[in-house]
């Protein structure tokens, strides 16, 4: 569902080179400071909580659709409040009304399987982060990389303000395997 077939990228460690890995993906879109973040899947993994503190710390509004993500992140002390929303699960244009209304610019769903039907709400939340272009993280290790790297690219100001993004522009960190090793082969 959110395959983007075989990449490559590199970098002086894997957070930098996980960060060229999105970057190079055509479409990527970095969420900015302050907007939302819809966070759901399963609460016992052990990331949901430092996902959930990361982007929290980044700045960025938490929204979950689910009461038990709610009551879970809401129990962590060291996570500003995450607010549940109403989440339409049948009408995709109410979904599309419900991402704008809430900024929402990142989906992460740490869910441990595949849903039973096309209305569980997980399930809801990946497919339409993919249909609306909204970048989505699903894998929990993936994820509390994605927060490292989107910290570390906040803090060098590279990432974060709506005037570092633009369209069919290759981030300055894409480089070709030749710029990589320092030669011309």
């Amino acid at each position: 569902m959110a395959s983007t077939g075989e990449v490559a990228a590199f970098g002086a460690d894997i957070v930098e080179a996980y960060w060229n890995s999105l970057a190079s993906v055509n479409g990527f879109r970095t969420p900015v400071a302050g907007s939302g973040v819809l966070i759901g899947g399963d609460v016992t993994f052990p990331q949901m909580a430092t996902v959930a503190k990361g982007l929290s710390d980044l700045g960025f509004k938490l929204l979950c659709s689910s009461p038990v993500v709610e009551d879970f992140l809401n129990s962590l002390p060291y996570v500003s409040k995450v607010e549940k929303i109403f989440f339409p699960l049948k009408d995709k244009r109410k979904l599309r009304e419900v991402f704008d209304e809430y900024d929402i610019q990142s989906v992460i769903n740490l869910a441990r399987g595949r849903a039973k039907d096309t209305v569980d709400e997980d399930y809801v939340a990946r497919r339409n982060a993919v249909d609306f272009g909204v970048p989505l993280i699903n894998n929990p290790l993936l994820a509390d990389l994605y927060v490292q790297a989107l910290a570390r690219k906040m803090k060098l100001g590279e990432v974060g303000a709506v005037s570092n993004y633009v369209e069919g522009r290759i981030p300055a960190s894409v480089k070709s395997w030749s710029e990589f090793i320092g030669s011309h082969a």
